[in-house]
């Protein structure tokens, strides 16, 4: 053999033996990968800069009911009771639909159910709230004869009985326009008030009844362009008022008040407590002022393009509202939703699901915060930058002990520790987030402290049968600072 073949041969020996070293430690990672969450890779903000291992550990669960796949079973909002949790919920008695609040005890191994009244047409499970120690309910109830999207509808609120009492009691009721949506919600103050907060369609001008000034823009920037009500349905308003102390009968006292601005649709109302009173957050939303002139204006064939951003409010203990509207997100994004976690001192995290920027339709959205002081909230900044999956943020527990949940592109869940320091994580978000393969098509409703830990409550099919729904008590450890 010449000396070229023996140099050839070398060269091959080589390459062999650096391919067999890349083949090792490809493999040798991939099994770290599946030892740590049982995930391969899931492309952009799949998790790579992920911190090992997850953190949420199952610590109890309990049968909701059947007839989630079906449509059979809805399950709603949650809060923390004397005894557990509360959660609203929809379930099927026979051949009729009941609103009804599930009582879970602490430790996840039991649920005993309170009949609200009956479930009418397309109306949410009722919303659980506690008021100066009491368990209490929301919901929108309709008449046999109230049917249809341009009804009128009433707000009817009842107290819910002990464990052993097992009954809801009528404690007020309020009157409503007809919407489409069907979003509200309570805020309780540490004082033992709370505010109800809904959205409906705005009286018409020269219909009567109070509605917005056509001067009052939010704050944040130039006003939006007008809303074409020719192109969209009637324009919706945010209303406040707050539940009174003691039952009523007929209408509680006071008319509700409009906290949203005008010039743009409004809904998806949320309420939370602070100093002195209220903030009240909300999706506003409108079209392309291009309109079908222009074929850029479209997201697809004969849809119109529209922006939708978040604005807030402070709100007094009366529901009425204190300074101007702030515009919290760009007028030119597509916020899809929000959540937000309370810290110490007064400080507030708020999170924002937004689609806008994404470069290709793979990328997923992203999720901003906003840090809100008493003097208002603070530019918006990216938490997670892209890879955001369908389905609300979910922003839960309490000082010491936040967690913001979210999916990605590939539907796996991940979880970022917050820090107690309002805004602060313990490390950047793609060093303290982990995957939580627990929570994986599951929805996380509620976090409450346990000693360094975040008990989280978190509702999802059953892995034997996905018709039925488990309701699964977490426990989520703090990462270590």
């Amino acid at each position: 053999m010449n000396r070229r073949g023996i140099v050839v041969i070398a060269a091959l020996l080589v390459a062999l033996v650096a391919l067999v070293i890349v083949v090792r430690a490809c493999a040798h990672r991939f099994a770290e990968g599946s030892e740590a969450g049982g995930h391969a890779s899931r492309g952009p903000g799949s998790g790579s800069g992920d911190a090992a291992g997850p953190r949420c550990v199952r610590a109890g669960s309990v049968i909701l009911g059947n007839g989630l796949s079906r449509g059979g079973l809805l399950v709603g909002e949650a809060v923390a009771a004397a005894d557990g949790y509360a959660v609203g919920v929809i379930r099927a008695v026979g051949k009729e639909r009941r609103s009804m609040v599930a009582r879970v005890s602490s430790n996840g191994e039991r649920v005993t159910f309170v009949d609200v009244g009956p479930a009418l047409g397309e109306l949410p499970p009722p919303l659980p709230f506690v008021q100066r120690g009491a368990l209490f309910a929301a919901s929108y109830v309709r008449s046999a004869a109230q049917k249809g999207l341009d009804a009128p509808r009433t707000l009817a609120i009842v107290r819910i009985g002990d464990a052993r009492d097992g009954k809801a009691a009528p404690f007020a009721e309020i009157p409503q326009q007809s919407d489409e949506s069907m979003a509200l919600d309570v805020a309780t103050s540490p004082e033992g008030r709370a505010i109800v907060v809904w959205d409906e369609d705005a009286t018409p001008a020269g219909a009567g009844g109070p509605s917005p000034a056509a001067a009052d823009a939010p704050r944040g920037g130039p006003p939006p362009a007008p809303v074409d009500l020719q192109r969209t349905r009637a324009r919706g308003v945010i209303k406040v008022l707050p539940v009174p102390n003691d039952p009523v009968k007929g209408d509680p006292n006071g008319s509700p008040a409009i906290v949203s601005s005008s010039g743009a649709d409004v809904e998806r109302p949320r309420a939370i407590a602070r100093a002195g009173g209220y903030w009240v957050a909300w999706i506003a939303r409108r079209l392309d002022p291009r309109g079908e002139s222009d074929p850029k204006a479209l997201e697809g064939p004969g849809e119109d393009r529209s922006y939708a951003w978040v604005e807030m409010a402070k709100v007094d203990d009366g529901g009425k509202r204190v300074g101007d509207v702030r515009r919290v997100t760009s007028d030119a994004g597509h916020a899809t939703a929000f959540d937000w976690v309370a810290g110490e001192g007064g400080k507030l995290d708020l999170f924002v699901r937004d689609d806008a920027e994404m470069s290709q339709e793979g990328d997923g959205g992203r999720i901003l915060r906003i840090a809100v002081r008493e003097d208002g909230p603070q530019a918006p900044e990216a938490m997670v930058g892209a890879g955001v999956g369908l389905g609300d943020p979910a922003a839960l527990g309490g000082p010491g002990g936040r967690w913001l949940f979210y999916a990605d592109i590939a539907e796996h869940t991940h979880g970022i520790f917050l820090d107690s320091a309002v805004g602060v994580a313990v490390a950047p978000a793609t060093e303290a987030s982990t995957l939580e393969p627990l929570l994986d098509g599951k929805s996380p409703l509620l976090g409450t402290l346990e000693a360094r830990n975040t008990l989280v409550l978190a509702v999802g099919p059953a892995t034997a049968d996905p018709d039925v729904a488990e309701a699964h008590i977490l426990r989520c450890e703090a990462l270590n600072r």
